[in-house]
């Protein structure tokens, strides 16, 4: 919960006089918006403190006074020791003397919303609920409702249900009775005094053994479902709230549904044995076990006659697709069932799936609100069943028109240190003016990465998790494997001696702005530079060459050399230099100035480009590996102008080096010192990952990587030991690479302080029991040793409900399919399918909102709140006239797809 969050909880709690103290001032005094939050709150009070006061009843006051006086003599029973009869002692005096005030303030309420104050329209829930309490967290928003909903929880209770109202109202009634005339009153007419002789008699004329005995059970059940609270009675004050709220629910295509679905009648497939309730509101009760809550109705009726729809709902609805007809007339909704008497069904869009994988016809529904009622943002949406996370969880589970692959051999590594390869995007996303979306705007901004359990080592350089998304099994099984890393934390130390050949692309016309940027990298590259460093500058392109040699890298030949590339000097028609050329004239000068003994990384080409290297790919990828296996690694410093990040992570990968983003001058210093620093903050050289699958477990993809063919794996080979060898001879570290070991393989060639990653594999388990291991084997170039580290699995028999590890894993997989699905929406939008974006963003909405209500422990997850959040925000982008303008369009489509690059990106914790 965020600083705001609990200042507005706070205030919420105990009121405007919560404003005066220390913490709470100085907090307001620097947030508008909790100011904002509390001059709000204080209308409302203000609003409730005009309202006519309206005395209670005799016969209310009277069996107040009786409850009150009940609870003070059992409670005295209870010290005493009391036998059989004595009634359960009620929580204490205070909890009676609580609840009779929540009697009387909800009776007053109650009364003043009759005929006599026709102005009053809502209570103060709805009040509340008219602007945001808080950021987007709806287990805090419904804390502020609970007050005006009590009484309706009370009868959601188990000891009340079933009961006939008729017979609670005249249990109620029955204390309406004048009370006996033997008893004082004071001025008023309200009792007082009272000995525990005249409370017996009270309850003697008013209620029955029986009634008592039922109220003692309600009692008891209130005792109890209070000890949970936090999780039961949130759950049905969740519901209330969506309850009560207009809602507009817009339903889209679901992912591609699995292969072979069974009828409709089994809605999914075994092995996990699904149960369904055939009726409107269809719930799966069980597809993977452990995963799955149990089956709530999360279904939402409008309150409301149809006559009084708002039409603006309908327009809302309809301009997603740019639809302008008028909403269509009732229909039914499916075979054998009828829509909602209280919703109107809108067309569906041209192209828009008739049916989703349950066989169901789809629709867009709108629940109905007066249309005096203000809509300040759109309404959350409402889930009406659990298929698509059904559908979701089967796609994974299913054991139909799988391929196998051979465990073993090498793969690729998906590990790169590095910034972030879409930097300037995110740069350019911060720049992006979002007023045309209002407060709706945030978009990427919301989307965060999923954190990681792995702690970080004490003793060693790396530390290996192994776990699943399925903690037991009774058969074949189809699960995710997860192998997790994590580097020690440490603190940089002194860089070593740098040796760099640096290289600029000036091959194409150089983007506006992008050469101040390459000025500001230059010269502070010029500054960083220490008496031991040798730096030498080569260019590529028209007059290219080395510019600037090791010795006469100073300001001054410096400054000359960057007049001649950016200004008039440069000639178009000098002889030009390719970048395969000047990579090599780097390497050249580099290597000849390289320190054997000195630090691996130490010495290493740069390479500066915003042009697409596509002409000479293979060359230089080839020349990178080279290069590295001789101690020379490739980093590349993009300026995002052409430059695509596949070209760039294969050079990376093949040099062995960083890729690092250059989105402003004023960026330059910080990038050259961790670039400078980058030797300096590996813990970990050669990682050789080994997993071994255990022998009945079979391997579907190792997903985000690929299997490496010979002459790639020859590479990788080669690579790591030269890496062994240089560090067996500069650090005394002793060489054992050279022979290749069973199972599946993964080399990462550096891994730096604190990083995490996460790879998963895709397999079928066959049966319980051991179903792999894996085996990090490392330099550690912390305590100059090698190092290892093991973790292996095992899954139970039978069935266990999936803990914080198993959903962990099956979080991961919902951030890849979050990835995919942001991604493959924002090159819709950029090619103008707009149907196409919609689709995809609303499939992925529903199936998260739906994962959210199905996955135990997953309805209050502050991350998936955020992405459901975000998701809304994009589909309120679509649906809005600024994406008619092309610049915002572009910058929607370019939001999207940054939003599933951080997706995929591990969070802080």
């Amino acid at each position: 919960m965020s600083n705001c969050d609990k200042i507005r909880k706070r205030l919420a709690e105990d009121g405007v006089e919560a404003a005066e103290l220390p913490e709470v001032a100085s907090h307001l005094e620097g947030c508008a918006g909790c100011a904002a939050f509390l001059e709000t709150l204080g209308g409302v009070e203000a609003a409730l403190h005009e309202l006519p006061m309206t005395d209670a009843t005799d016969a209310l006051v009277a069996k107040t006074l009786r409850a009150v006086r009940r609870a003070a003599r059992d409670d005295g029973a209870g010290s005493g020791g009391g036998g059989a009869s004595a009634r359960p002692a009620v929580r204490d005096r205070w909890f009676a003397a609580g609840l009779a005030a929540s009697v009387l303030i909800a009776t007053g309420i109650g009364l003043n919303m009759g005929p006599d104050v026709p102005s009053y329209k809502r209570n103060v829930g709805d009040q509340l609920a008219s602007f945001d309490m808080f950021d987007s967290s709806d287990e805090i928003r419904n804390y502020s409702k609970a007050a005006t909903r009590e009484q309706v929880i009370v009868m959601e209770s188990p000891a009340y249900k079933g009961e006939d109202i008729s017979r609670l109202e005249s249990r109620s009634g029955s204390s309406a009775a004048s009370p006996p005339a033997d008893k004082k009153k004071d001025a008023s007419g309200y009792l007082f005094g009272g000995e525990a002789g005249g409370l017996a008699d009270d309850l003697a004329l008013t209620e029955s053994a029986e009634e008592v005995e039922r109220e003692q059970d309600i009692v008891a059940q209130l005792d109890a479902e209070d000890q949970n609270r936090q999780t039961g009675e949130r759950s049905k004050l969740n519901r209330l709230n969506e309850q009560s709220e207009p809602t507009v629910s817009v339903a889209a295509p679901p992912p591609p549904p699995p292969p072979q679905l069974e009828p409709e009648e089994k809605l999914f497939a075994p092995p996990a044995g699904v149960k369904s309730k055939d009726s409107d509101d269809r719930v799966v009760e069980s597809v993977s076990p452990g995963l799955i809550a149990p089956p709530k109705n999360e279904s939402s009726r409008g309150d409301q006659s149809l006559q009084a729809l708002d039409e603006s709902s309908r327009d809302q609805v309809a301009a997603i697709e740019g639809n302008d007809k008028k909403p269509a007339r009732k229909r039914q909704s499916g075979v054998g069932r009828t829509a909602d008497p209280d919703q109107i069904v809108a067309p569906v869009p041209d192209g828009w799936a008739d049916t989703d994988v349950t066989g169901k016809e789809r629709r867009i529904v709108v629940v109905p609100e007066l249309a005096s009622k203000p809509k300040p943002k759109p309404a959350p949406v409402v889930y009406r069943d659990r298929a698509l996370a059904a559908g979701f969880i089967e796609r994974y589970r299913s054991l139909d028109g799988l391929t196998f692959q051979d465990p073993a051999g090498y793969w690729a590594n998906t590990y790169i240190p590095g910034d972030p390869a879409m930097r300037v995007l995110g740069a350019r996303l911060r720049d992006w003016n979002r007023a045309a979306f209002g407060s709706r705007g945030a978009f990427e901004q919301s989307v965060r990465g999923v954190v990681q359990p792995f702690d970080a080592p004490r003793d060693a350089a790396l530390a290996v998790y192994l776990s699943a998304d399925t903690p037991a099994i009774d058969g074949p099984t189809r699960m995710r494997i997860q192998v997790g890393l994590k580097g020690a934390e440490r603190q940089g130390g002194r860089r070593p001696a740098m040796n760099i050949g640096l290289v600029i692309d000036l091959r194409g016309v150089v983007a506006p702005g992008a050469g101040a940027r390459i000025r500001a990298l230059i010269l502070a590259l010029e500054s960083a530079k220490q008496p031991e460093d040798r730096f030498s500058l080569i260019v590529a392109g028209p007059g290219g060459g080395l510019v600037v040699a090791p010795e006469q890298f100073k300001h001054g030949p410096l400054r000359v050399a960057m007049d001649l590339m950016f200004g008039a000097g440069r000639d178009a028609g000098d002889p030009a230099v390719g970048l395969t050329e000047a990579v090599g004239l780097a390497a050249e000068s580099a290597r000849s100035g390289d320190d054997p003994a000195a630090v691996l990384g130490s010495s290493l080409v740069m390479l500066v480009t915003g042009s697409s290297m596509a002409g000479e790919l293979e060359a230089l990828e080839s020349m990178a590996h080279r290069n590295a296996v001789a101690g020379l690694p490739l980093s590349i410093i993009g300026l995002a102008a052409g430059e695509n990040p596949r070209q760039v992570d294969r050079l990376v990968a093949a040099g062995q080096g960083n890729r690092r983003i250059l989105d402003s001058a004023q960026a330059a210093e910080g990038l050259v010192d961790r670039e400078l620093h980058a030797a300096s903050r590996a813990v970990a050289r050669a990682v050789r990952l080994r997993i071994r699958l255990a022998p009945g477990v079979k391997l579907i993809d190792v997903m985000g990587s690929r299997r490496l063919a010979e002459p790639q794996a020859e590479r990788v080979r080669e690579a790591e030991q030269s890496i062994d060898r240089r560090l067996s001879r500069n650090l005394g570290i002793q060489a054992d690479r050279g022979d290749d070991e069973e199972g599946l393989q993964i080399v990462i060639p550096a891994y730096q302080a604190g990083d995490e990653h996460v790879i998963l594999l895709d397999v079928v388990v066959e049966k319980a029991g051991p179903i792999a291991d894996v085996t990090a084997r490392y330099k550690d170039v912390i305590h100059l040793k090698n190092g290892v580290a093991r973790a292996s699995l095992t899954v139970a028999r039978g069935s266990a409900i999936a803990g914080p590890l198993e959903l962990n894993v099956f979080k991961n997989l919902v951030a890849r399919e979050y990835a995919l699905r942001t991604g493959d929406a924002g090159r819709y939008l950029t090619v103008g399918d707009m149907r196409g974006a919609i689709d995809s963003i609303v499939a992925l909405r529903d199936l998260i909102g739906d994962l959210r209500a199905t996955v135990t422990g997953w309805r209050s997850d502050p991350d998936l709140a955020a992405d459901e959040s975000s998701l809304n925000d994009y589909l309120s982008a679509l649906s809005a006239s600024a994406v008619a303008d092309a610049d915002q369009r572009h910058f929607v489509a370019a939001s999207l797809r940054y939003a599933a690059f951080l997706k995929l990106q591990t969070a802080a914790r």
